[in-house]
This record gives structure tokens, C-alpha cells and sequence, in this order.
């Protein structure tokens, strides 16, 4: 009962992104999750945390992704448990025990969320100026 339960409120929030984002459809597919109601909740939780104005490194912080310790870590873990587990869930691995590379992978994975809010809200070919 709890696991239908947890359905319903993914798909009402999926339903929710796609009526304020009616676009979101296409980035279920260039991610390879148009069939896992959870995997497109997390994508749409990432997608929502997002700053399409802010270059992609600076998500990166933001998301607790960084690899050096000069800049200053501002770190979501809402946003990074989010992140983590869409990763997983596109990759098929338990984020527990895959350790090498995961972080480059889910760099992978909000890179392609933030191009295509950027692509989605800006418009192609379009800068901010």
C-alpha cells in the first residue's frame, strides 16, 4: 500500500512540472527514464533545483559536487540525495557501492538537466544579454 502510495505522489508531482514546464517530456527521453515514475520525479526534483542562469560549475557547487577545495561549498542535500539517486537509477547501480566515477557521472547528469532547462527557458542559440 505505501509503495502505490508513493506512485500516485510522484506522478501528481511529475503532473504538477509538466503543467508549469510543458516541455519536461523531452528530457525524460534524452535521459532514458520515459518508463520509471520515480526516476522522472527525481529529474524534475533536480530539474526544479537548477539555476539555468548560473554557469553549470556553479551548480556543481550548489550540488556539493566539487572535486578541489578552493571555492567555497554551498551544498543542497535535498538537491544532492536527488541528484544521487536519479544517477543510480540511470545508471542501474546502487550508489552505495559505486564509488569510482559516480560523482563524474552524476556531473554528467546535471550537466545534460542543465543544458536543457537552459535550452527550454532561454531558447536555442539565445544568450542572457
Amino acid at each position: 500500500m505505501s509503495e502505490d502510495y508513493l506512485m500516485i505522489e510522484a506522478q501528481s508531482f511529475i503532473e504538477t512540472v509538466k503543467r508549469c514546464y510543458p516541455g519536461i517530456d523531452e528530457l525524460f527521453e534524452e535521459l532514458g527514464i520515459s518508463d520509471d515514475v520515480i526516476a522522472q520525479a527525481y529529474a524534475c526534483e533536480v530539474f526544479l533545483e537548477v539555476d539555468e542562469r548560473r554557469s553549470p560549475y556553479r551548480e556543481r557547487n550548489h550540488f556539493g559536487l566539487k572535486w578541489d577545495d578552493d571555492a567555497e561549498l554551498l551544498r543542497d542535500g535535498a538537491a544532492l540525495y536527488a541528484l544521487n539517486q536519479l544517477t543510480a537509477k540511470i545508471e542501474g547501480v546502487n550508489p552505495k557501492f559505486a564509488k569510482k566515477g559516480f560523482r563524474k557521472k552524476e556531473w554528467i547528469v546535471l550537466t545534460k538537466i542543465h543544458d536543457f532547462k537552459r535550452r527550454l527557458l532561454i531558447g536555442p542559440g539565445r544568450t542572457r544579454a
